[in-house]
């Protein structure tokens, strides 16, 4: 399984961490850490390939809102130059340069 910042990755986020695959698709219970591992491989690829693009998408705008773009501020660091740009009314979109 996948290893980052000394942790160990289990289950679907494992899964991602070591997935080469261009299109993943996660399913899973809620709180095995989906969300978390999904934003993190994204920011590294953001990092890794700059200009990029990468879609995530829930069931509804709010859950998008309420539940993965809270934790993509957090993996980000809430110091990020897009994280500190946006609003609140503005969550739904960060462009990373």
């Amino acid at each position: 399984m996948g290893q980052v910042e000394g942790m160990e990755l289990r289950g679907a986020v494992g899964v991602l961490w070591d997935c080469q695959d261009p299109e993943i698709l996660l399913v899973g219970p809620r709180g095995t850490a989906k969300t978390f591992g999904a934003c993190r491989r994204i920011l590294q690829f953001c990092a890794q390939y700059p200009r990029s693009r990468h879609l995530i998408c829930r069931q509804t705008r709010e859950s998008m809102t309420d539940t993965t773009l809270v934790q993509f501020e957090r993996v980000a660091g809430l110091d990020h130059p897009e994280v500190r740009r946006m609003g609140r009314g503005q969550r739904h979109s960060y462009t990373f340069h």
